[in-house]
């Protein structure tokens, strides 16, 4: 679909109260058969959500939007009082697309994001400090993929330091971010009882501990070097190398159990 038939579709969803789900992410798997957002879909999208209030799951991966209408359809992101579940993954978000995020938000304003995927783009520490100053005001936030970015370890604290009250928070995934050893005791200290996760610089393997995440009983194990696992259930995800299965989730509880990430 090329910006056109985005235009076209976005306009007929403004009024729009029963559609809660857009799904306009693109295939992965060829380039030619990718949906194109492009400036005036990226526009059109943009106008969209600050209108619309019923979409609560937008679904855009690999969709092509613009760079020059980024920074603002994440004012938008942010500003839409609906939006629980974001998935902007592979669509080159960089830094200046991140920065209205920055902008101080209003005390009493919480934004109502639950899973938020921004995995395979072009963010550095720099965005990540952008969005954890959004981050620290979605107290409801369970999912958080930042997977196959440029982080680096400040990157990781910005994201710590703004994840660190948050009780509802279950999946984290980090994966090929070079964290490196800071990173990874940074994200450690979200866990302040656990000992087991304070570990030497220089270590590497695997770790356990339980009771993590504030749910009791709750078993964690995390490795800061090991690329693959044959578990599908994760609950931190820190693996610096490639491969391996590059997916995560909860169990079918909901519960996360002890997993090699």
């Amino acid at each position: 679909i090329g910006w056109r038939g985005f235009e076209t579709l976005f306009n007929s969803l403004m009024d729009n109260s029963t559609v809660t789900t857009l799904d306009i992410g693109g295939s992965i798997s060829s380039s030619s058969t990718r949906n194109r957002l492009g400036v005036k879909g990226t526009e059109s999208l943009t106008k969209l959500l600050l209108h619309n209030v019923t979409i609560t799951k937008l679904i855009m991966s690999e969709s092509s939007p613009h760079p020059d209408g980024m920074p603002a359809l994440f004012t938008a992101f942010r500003d839409s009082p609906s939006i629980a579940y974001l998935d902007i993954s592979g669509c080159s978000v960089n830094d200046v697309c991140l920065a209205p995020l920055s902008e101080p938000i209003p005390t009493h304003r919480v934004l109502p994001w639950e899973y938020l995927l921004v995995r395979d783009n072009c963010i550095t520490h720099q965005g990540a400090a952008s969005l954890g100053v959004a981050l620290r005001v979605c107290p409801s936030l369970q999912y958080l993929d930042v997977s196959h970015n440029m982080i680096g370890s400040p990157g990781a604290t910005w994201i710590a330091k703004a994840l660190h009250s948050h009780n509802m928070l279950h999946t984290i995934k980090l994966d090929n971010n070079d964290i490196g050893d800071d990173g990874f005791a940074a994200i450690a200290t979200m866990y302040p009882a656990q000992d087991a996760l304070h570990v030497p610089k220089t270590a590497r393997g695997r770790i356990s501990s339980t009771g993590a995440a504030g749910s009791a009983g709750t078993s964690l194990s995390i490795s800061s070097a090991i690329s693959g696992s044959s578990s599908s259930d994760r609950l931190l995800s820190l693996g610096g190398g490639g491969g391996g299965s590059g997916s995560g989730s909860v169990s079918s509880s909901g519960q996360p159990r002890a997993s090699q990430l």
